[in-house]
């Protein structure tokens, strides 16, 4: 229950980071593609923190601090129009979009173990994003660092590290996770809009 706890929690901070980003870029709060702006909160605050990083690791390497600053500077955003804030609408495709849908998902934590390839290379490349600036030509080292996406740099935001410097990788689920919820949402507006 703990661990469901933390995904909504961090669910709704990336919801808010990609609220803030959209109050601070003026997008309009309509319908795109048929769905309401508010579905693709989530993609918009990861694309946000992924490209941010990007764009940093070309001049620094992304510790802790810079990582706090990046993931908390949208949020400032969200007081500029709390008048607006459509999640509180409280509606019954809303309760079970924005938060059902990811207490189901989040069940998922409960038993998650890495995979093999994380070990392999995502770890060591978001390890190298974190302590250096951008090493070009890095996959002459390993040939799959050359596989490496944008992901890597969103993921190097979440490395949680405990007193004893032991690295915890829960987070890096719950990004991946924020996409099947996003998945499902779509999923969910898509039929309610063609039955009503």
């Amino acid at each position: 229950m703990l661990t469901i706890s933390l995904f909504l929690f961090f669910y709704f901070f990336i919801f808010f980071s990609g609220r803030g980003i959209s109050i601070l870029l003026k997008v309009q709060d309509e319908e795109y593609f048929f769905l309401p702006l508010s579905i693709y909160y989530p993609i918009i605050g990861l694309f946000y923190i992924g490209n941010i990083s990007l764009i940093l690791n070309f001049f620094i390497g992304i510790t802790e601090m810079i990582s706090l600053i990046v993931l908390t500077f949208p949020l400032l955003f969200n007081f500029l129009n709390l008048k607006k804030l459509s999640i509180l609408n409280l509606k019954i495709e809303n309760l079970v979009s924005y938060l059902i849908t990811p207490i189901i998902i989040g069940v998922s934590v409960a038993n998650i173990n890495l995979a093999y390839d994380a070990g392999l290379y995502h770890l060591n490349h978001q390890y190298w994003i974190k302590n250096f600036k951008i090493v070009l030509g890095l996959a002459n080292n390993h040939m799959r660092y050359g596989y490496s996406s944008i992901i890597e740099h969103i993921n190097v935001n979440f490395w949680l590290v405990d007193k004893n410097d032991a690295p915890n990788f829960i987070l890096l689920h719950f990004t991946n996770l924020i996409f099947i919820v996003f998945f499902c949402q779509l999923i969910l507006m898509l039929l309610k809009s063609k039955y009503y």
